[in-house]
Protein backbone atom coordinates (compact mmCIF):
# COMPACT_ATOMS: atom_id res chain seq x y z
CA UNK A 1 0.00 0.00 0.00
CA UNK A 2 0.84 3.54 -0.70
CA UNK A 3 -0.55 6.69 -0.10
CA UNK A 4 -0.06 10.52 -0.40
CA UNK A 5 -1.60 12.49 2.61
CA UNK A 6 -1.38 16.55 2.12
CA UNK A 7 -2.33 18.74 5.00
CA UNK A 8 -3.28 22.43 3.43
CA UNK A 9 -5.00 23.28 6.69
CA UNK A 10 -2.13 24.88 8.73
CA UNK A 11 0.37 27.33 8.09
CA UNK A 12 2.71 25.58 7.05
CA UNK A 13 1.95 22.91 3.97
CA UNK A 14 2.89 19.17 4.86
CA UNK A 15 2.74 16.27 2.55
CA UNK A 16 3.69 12.60 3.78
CA UNK A 17 4.31 9.60 1.55
CA UNK A 18 2.39 6.27 3.55
CA UNK A 19 3.32 2.51 3.07
CA UNK A 20 2.08 -0.08 5.26
CA UNK A 21 4.56 0.51 7.59
CA UNK A 22 6.23 3.68 7.64
CA UNK A 23 5.42 7.68 7.18
CA UNK A 24 7.95 9.47 5.08
CA UNK A 25 7.06 13.40 5.71
CA UNK A 26 8.06 16.50 3.75
CA UNK A 27 7.57 20.26 5.33
CA UNK A 28 8.97 22.81 2.63
CA UNK A 29 10.43 25.79 4.17
CA UNK A 30 8.64 27.87 2.27
CA UNK A 31 7.39 30.33 5.06
CA UNK A 32 4.19 30.47 6.24
CA UNK A 33 0.59 29.94 4.04
CA UNK A 34 2.52 29.39 0.39
CA UNK A 35 0.80 26.28 -0.28
CA UNK A 36 0.07 27.31 -3.51
CA UNK A 37 3.70 28.01 -4.41
CA UNK A 38 5.35 24.85 -2.81
CA UNK A 39 1.92 21.92 -3.13
CA UNK A 40 3.46 20.65 -6.20
CA UNK A 41 7.14 20.44 -6.02
CA UNK A 42 6.58 19.34 -2.64
CA UNK A 43 4.06 16.13 -4.02
CA UNK A 44 6.64 15.65 -6.91
CA UNK A 45 9.87 15.83 -5.02
CA UNK A 46 8.41 13.77 -2.01
CA UNK A 47 7.14 10.92 -4.67
CA UNK A 48 10.69 11.21 -7.03
CA UNK A 49 12.37 10.48 -3.70
CA UNK A 50 10.69 7.47 -3.06
CA UNK A 51 10.36 5.88 -6.74
CA UNK A 52 7.14 6.57 -7.50
CA UNK A 53 6.80 8.49 -11.16
CA UNK A 54 3.10 9.58 -10.32
CA UNK A 55 -0.11 9.86 -8.76
CA UNK A 56 -1.48 7.04 -10.73
CA UNK A 57 0.72 4.38 -9.06
CA UNK A 58 -0.33 5.34 -5.76
CA UNK A 59 -3.48 3.18 -4.48
CA UNK A 60 -4.82 6.83 -2.39
CA UNK A 61 -4.37 9.92 -1.70
CA UNK A 62 -5.89 11.59 1.41
CA UNK A 63 -6.55 15.21 2.79
CA UNK A 64 -7.17 16.55 6.07
CA UNK A 65 -10.43 18.85 5.28
CA UNK A 66 -10.44 20.67 8.50
CA UNK A 67 -10.95 22.50 10.10
CA UNK A 68 -8.14 25.12 9.27
CA UNK A 69 -7.14 28.04 6.50
CA UNK A 70 -10.02 28.87 4.91
CA UNK A 71 -7.96 29.11 1.52
CA UNK A 72 -5.57 25.85 2.73
CA UNK A 73 -8.41 23.96 2.88
CA UNK A 74 -9.60 24.73 -0.84
CA UNK A 75 -6.57 24.76 -2.10
CA UNK A 76 -5.22 21.38 -0.56
CA UNK A 77 -8.64 19.51 -1.68
CA UNK A 78 -8.97 21.00 -5.34
CA UNK A 79 -5.70 19.69 -5.68
CA UNK A 80 -6.61 16.22 -4.29
CA UNK A 81 -9.96 16.26 -6.18
CA UNK A 82 -8.30 16.93 -9.55
CA UNK A 83 -5.59 13.81 -8.48
CA UNK A 84 -8.93 12.09 -8.66
CA UNK A 85 -10.36 13.32 -11.90
CA UNK A 86 -7.06 13.20 -13.97
CA UNK A 87 -5.78 9.65 -12.73
CA UNK A 88 -9.28 7.83 -11.12
CA UNK A 89 -6.87 7.70 -7.60
CA UNK A 90 -9.11 6.79 -4.79
CA UNK A 91 -9.73 9.57 -1.98
CA UNK A 92 -9.89 9.64 1.58
CA UNK A 93 -10.65 12.96 3.42
CA UNK A 94 -9.91 13.27 7.10
CA UNK A 95 -10.70 16.10 9.67
CA UNK A 96 -8.26 17.12 12.33
CA UNK A 97 -10.15 16.52 14.70
CA UNK A 98 -10.56 12.78 13.45
CA UNK A 99 -6.92 12.27 13.48
CA UNK A 100 -6.01 13.44 16.93
CA UNK A 101 -8.91 11.30 18.39
CA UNK A 102 -7.84 8.45 16.68
CA UNK A 103 -7.84 5.14 18.40
CA UNK A 104 -9.20 6.55 21.89
CA UNK A 105 -12.20 5.96 23.68
CA UNK A 106 -13.94 8.78 26.11
CA UNK A 107 -11.90 11.88 24.99
CA UNK A 108 -11.86 15.18 23.98
CA UNK A 109 -10.00 16.34 20.85
CA UNK A 110 -9.07 20.02 21.14
CA UNK A 111 -8.13 22.12 17.84
CA UNK A 112 -7.31 25.84 19.02
CA UNK A 113 -8.37 27.80 16.01
CA UNK A 114 -7.83 31.87 15.28
CA UNK A 115 -11.00 33.65 17.36
CA UNK A 116 -12.48 30.06 17.97
CA UNK A 117 -11.75 26.73 19.41
CA UNK A 118 -13.03 23.97 18.04
CA UNK A 119 -13.48 20.74 20.20
CA UNK A 120 -14.65 17.46 19.25
CA UNK A 121 -16.30 14.75 21.86
CA UNK A 122 -15.44 11.39 21.11
CA UNK A 123 -18.20 8.63 22.58
CA UNK A 124 -17.13 5.67 24.52
CA UNK A 125 -16.72 2.39 22.36
CA UNK A 126 -16.41 2.14 18.30
CA UNK A 127 -19.57 4.52 17.85
CA UNK A 128 -17.34 6.77 15.56
CA UNK A 129 -19.60 9.78 16.52
CA UNK A 130 -19.01 13.13 16.97
CA UNK A 131 -19.71 16.35 18.63
CA UNK A 132 -18.56 19.36 17.57
CA UNK A 133 -18.41 22.37 20.35
CA UNK A 134 -17.13 25.57 20.07
CA UNK A 135 -15.14 28.53 22.24
CA UNK A 136 -16.82 27.72 25.90
CA UNK A 137 -19.43 24.90 25.55
CA UNK A 138 -17.10 22.38 26.38
CA UNK A 139 -17.66 23.91 29.78
CA UNK A 140 -21.12 22.91 29.88
CA UNK A 141 -19.90 19.21 29.76
CA UNK A 142 -19.18 17.26 32.61
CA UNK A 143 -15.87 16.16 31.65
CA UNK A 144 -14.93 14.53 34.75
CA UNK A 145 -14.63 11.02 33.50
CA UNK A 146 -13.63 12.30 30.01
CA UNK A 147 -9.23 12.23 29.25
CA UNK A 148 -8.51 15.30 26.61
CA UNK A 149 -6.53 13.32 24.68
CA UNK A 150 -5.33 15.97 21.75
CA UNK A 151 -4.47 19.48 22.58
CA UNK A 152 -2.78 19.58 19.44
CA UNK A 153 -2.96 18.44 15.80
CA UNK A 154 -2.20 14.67 15.56
CA UNK A 155 1.17 14.42 14.28
CA UNK A 156 1.70 12.03 10.75
CA UNK A 157 2.31 8.82 12.63
CA UNK A 158 -0.82 8.72 14.48
CA UNK A 159 -2.88 10.14 11.25
CA UNK A 160 -0.94 7.42 8.95
CA UNK A 161 -2.58 4.66 11.23
CA UNK A 162 -5.56 6.04 10.93
CA UNK A 163 -5.38 6.48 7.24
CA UNK A 164 -4.44 2.78 6.65
CA UNK A 165 -7.71 1.48 8.38
CA UNK A 166 -10.18 3.45 6.41
CA UNK A 167 -8.22 2.32 3.34
CA UNK A 168 -8.37 -1.54 4.59
CA UNK A 169 -11.92 -0.78 5.03
CA UNK A 170 -12.01 1.07 1.59
CA UNK A 171 -13.21 4.18 3.09
CA UNK A 172 -12.66 6.24 -0.29
CA UNK A 173 -14.36 9.99 -0.52
CA UNK A 174 -15.28 11.63 -3.80
CA UNK A 175 -15.60 14.74 -3.95
CA UNK A 176 -13.39 15.67 -0.99
CA UNK A 177 -15.08 18.67 1.14
CA UNK A 178 -14.34 20.91 3.67
CA UNK A 179 -15.27 20.61 6.81
CA UNK A 180 -14.91 24.67 8.33
CA UNK A 181 -15.80 26.21 12.14
CA UNK A 182 -17.62 28.46 10.44
CA UNK A 183 -19.22 29.90 7.31
CA UNK A 184 -17.14 31.36 5.09
CA UNK A 185 -17.32 35.53 4.09
CA UNK A 186 -18.78 34.34 0.84
CA UNK A 187 -21.16 31.48 2.39
CA UNK A 188 -22.17 34.44 4.70
CA UNK A 189 -23.22 36.51 1.67
CA UNK A 190 -25.61 33.66 0.63
CA UNK A 191 -27.49 33.46 3.97
CA UNK A 192 -28.87 36.64 3.50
Amino acid sequence: MRGLLIDSTRPVFTAALITDTECFASNPDAGNKRHTAVILPTIDALLKTHGIDGISELDFCAGVTGPGSFTGIRVGLAMLNAFHAATGVNLIGITALEAAAFEKDNCVAYLPQAGKDAYSLIKKGDSQEYTSLYDDGINALNLEKIEVCAEKLANMDETARLLRQKFSENKFDYPLAPFYIKPSSADKLLLI
